[in-house]
């Protein structure tokens, strides 16, 4: 997804020609073609202790049609636990804030709010790579409208796709009814996150033991312990609780261990596109959860098998490792990111054990 804007205030304008997105694919015969391609990639070097080199590569973006005031590339998030993280109290979440870095961390953590679109309200915002989004059916309405064209009852014609005057008001039939938001917005919340795997499986002699439950519980366990000597856990926060108050009794008082604390951070330059998203600036970004990290070179893979060159990380898919990812962490997260680097190999190593078990 491509998301296109014009405006450098934190309301986002539309562009004048893509609107929201650009959609690169139309069913209408001779349509013009708005396809977007990397044209190519901007490329350093950074050198670990050790001696072992990380190339890092941005990609350079080529439009077909006329190139927006401002982009912002996403790629497509996870969606388990999110019912979990819709569950967490507002006060948990603002009380990980740190707007003035009282604590003289480096790390500051300020909340994004979202206003409903059905309602007007304003909310905290919890989901999109910018928390741009407060509830999870706000999430899966704004997806319908920007990355398929489709209509819902918070969203209800096309055009608001460029907030004309008619996209609240009109009496026109959604695509996706109430009842049908509802039961994905429902499937959506119980979800489900995988077990970390740092368990055996129970696996016996003799028998087959799936690759993805094959790990070294000793370099998982060091691992975690230098995630967060090197203050990953600052903004990964490893435990949170939810609240009291979700309609899904399931989702009530749960120990979670997210690996986020769902407010934005200042990544620094490198990481920054040219949009800024209500609180959001743009070289401002959510803290991503990190559950679930480990299966993705599995359910991103399309060939049924594990295949890790098909993985890409962070909010545009630049990074092909996590090593890279971690790479690119800048501004707030620089500090950690040195403690990183300066880690031997084989504690680098147990590193991205520990995460890959997520």
């Amino acid at each position: 997804m491509l998301t296109a804007a014009a405006s450098t205030t934190a309301a986002v304008t539309p562009d004048a020609t893509y609107g929201f997105n650009v959609q690169q694919l139309s069913r209408t015969a001779g349509a013009v073609d708005y396809g977007v391609s990397i044209q190519s990639y901007t490329k350093t070097v950074r050198t670990l202790a050790g001696g072992e080199q990380v190339e890092l590569q941005k990609p350079v973006y080529a439009f077909k049609g006329p190139v927006p005031a401002q982009i912002s590339v996403r790629q497509a998030p996870q969606v388990i636990g999110m019912g979990l993280i819709e569950a967490l109290d507002e006060t948990t979440i603002l009380a990980l804030a740190d707007p003035q870095d009282a604590n003289g961390d480096g790390v500051r953590g300020v909340p994004n709010w979202s206003i409903n679109p059905e309602t007007g309200q304003r909310h905290l915002g919890r989901y999109g790579w910018k928390a741009g989004k407060a509830t999870v059916r706000q999430q899966a309405a704004g997806a319908f409208l920007q990355d398929m064209g489709v209509t819902t009852p918070a969203f209800k014609t096309v055009s608001c796709q460029r907030t004309a005057t008619d996209c609240k008001a009109s009496t026109a039939t959604p695509s996706v009814s109430d009842l049908e938001l509802d039961r994905l917005s429902s499937y959506l919340q119980l979800l489900g996150v995988p077990a970390q795997r740092k368990y055996a499986s129970g696996y016996t002699d003799g028998t087959v033991t799936p690759p993805e439950h094959i790990f070294d519980k000793d370099a998982i366990a060091r691992g975690a312990t230098l995630f967060a000597q090197a203050a990953c856990t600052a903004c990964h926060v490893a435990e949170l609780k939810t609240g009291n108050n979700h309609p899904f009794a399931e989702l009530r008082n749960q120990v979670i261990h997210p690996y986020t604390d769902v407010l934005l951070h200042d990544m620094g330059p490198e990481l920054a596109d040219t949009m800024t998203e209500g609180q959001a600036s743009p070289s401002m970004w959510r803290t991503s959860p990190l559950w679930g990290l480990g299966s993705l070179k599995y359910v991103q893979a399309s060939t049924g098998y594990a295949n890790p060159q098909s993985v890409r990380y962070l909010h545009d898919g630049r990074a092909r490792t996590l090593t890279e990812a971690i790479g690119w962490h800048g501004g707030e997260a620089a500090n950690s990111r040195t403690k990183f680097e300066a880690l031997s190999k084989a504690d680098r190593d147990a590193v991205i054990a520990f995460l890959e078990s997520l």
